[in-house]
C-alpha cells in the first residue's frame, strides 16, 4: 500500500478502538490525535493539520525505505508514531501504546 493507504489503514484502526473504548474511559488525546491525521484530501499534504502528515511521512521512512509499505510496517510506524507524539508532543497516549506493542489489531 501506498503512503496514505497505509495511513488510512492505521486511522481506521485506531479510530476502531478509539470507538470501542470511549464507552469505558474515554482517551480524549486519541481523539485529538486522529483529528489531526484526518484525511481531507488527495493533495500533498491530505491531511487536516499538514505538519501531521509529514510526521506520518518522516515516520514511515523509519521504518521502510520503499514506497510499498507491509500492513507490519504501518503498524510499526503506527507505533513510532504514537510514542512521539505522547513523548514530544504533549499527547497522554500510553494506555494505546500499550495496548498495541501487546495486541495485534483486528482489521
Amino acid at each position: 500500500m501506498t503512503h496514505k493507504e497505509a495511513l488510512l489503514h492505521i486511522f481506521y484502526i485506531l479510530n476502531r478502538y478509539w470507538i470501542h473504548t470511549s464507552d469505558k474511559k474515554p482517551i480524549d488525546d486519541l481523539g485529538l490525535f486522529l483529528g489531526e491525521f484526518d484525511i481531507i484530501s488527495d493533495d500533498e499534504n491530505p491531511t487536516a493539520d499538514p505538519a501531521a502528515w509529514d510526521d506520518w511521512e518522516n515516520t514511515i521512512r523509519k521504518v521502510t525505505k520503499v514506497e510499498n509499505v507491509t500492513e507490519e510496517d504501518a503498524l510499526k510506524a503506527m507505533i513510532l508514531l504514537l510514542k512521539e507524539y505522547n513523548d514530544n508532543q504533549g499527547f497522554n497516549l500510553k494506555i494505546v501504546i500499550e495496548h498495541f506493542e501487546k495486541e495485534r489489531p483486528i482489521v
